[in-house]
């Protein structure tokens, strides 16, 4: 069975920057925000020792690299993920690293809330990784929750006249497009006309995002009663 023919739980970006997350979202493919989606320059297999470990060591030990745009970039030096987005210069460092943590433990909480509710999870990246990177991806996700069917599409930019899926297993694509920006003040977006033809063909049950609406309900309900 190909990754096209299933239908899945829940859609994550892995990576290694915020073109999937975004593409995700505009495609109403992408339920939640998580840690990780917006974040740049980290591996596969540092995000997989993210997940084995429960994200516990997640930007404990950081670098402040300098600043981008109106925030400060911030390395984490433990896993290489650098953050663009999430440490606005216009807070003092220490209470910018507050809110991220506090912001980051809630997605934290709610990723595995979800995962632990999935049967079928796809994995979306853009890359140009190998087929044995990928595949070693699969596998040691697939060994974290083994109860889930765990599943991974990989983009490659490349010059091909159209877009063009390899089927590497029943679990494992890698889709080629020339991912170039089709937006230039959006660059991030890449190719949104070949992102958008082949999200198309990931179909999302409704099962989770309703389970994420009913917690999302339920931690506005707490926390407004303790106001």
């Amino acid at each position: 069975m190909s990754i096209f023919n299933k239908t899945y739980d829940l859609v994550l970006s892995s990576g290694p920057a915020c073109t999937p997350a975004v593409s995700l979202d505009l495609n109403k493919l992408r339920i939640f925000s998580t840690p990780h989606e917006y974040m740049m320059n980290y591996s596969l297999d540092a995000l997989a020792e993210l997940f084995e470990t429960g994200f516990c060591n997640y930007f404990t030990d950081i670098t402040f690299e300098g600043i981008h745009s109106d925030n400060y970039k911030v390395k984490d030096n433990i896993s290489g993920m650098v953050s663009i987005h999430h440490f606005p210069i216009s807070l003092e460092r220490e209470e910018g690293l507050t809110k991220f943590y506090e912001e980051s433990k809630r997605r934290i909480i709610r990723l595995y809330q979800l995962l632990n509710m999935a049967d079928r999870v796809l994995f979306v990246s853009n890359r140009n990784c190998s087929v044995q990177e990928l595949t070693a991806f699969r596998d040691r996700i697939s060994s974290i929750f083994p109860k889930i069917d765990i599943n991974c599409l990989d983009v490659k930019s490349a010059p091909v006249a159209e877009l063009t899926i390899v089927e590497i297993d029943e679990h494992t694509s890698q889709c080629l497009f020339h991912d170039i920006p089709t937006d230039k003040m959006r660059p991030w977006v890449g190719n949104r006309t070949a992102w958008t033809e082949l999200l198309s063909r990931i179909t999302l049950s409704s099962t989770l995002v309703d389970a994420y609406k009913s917690l999302k309900s339920k931690s506005l309900a707490a926390k407004n009663a303790g106001a």
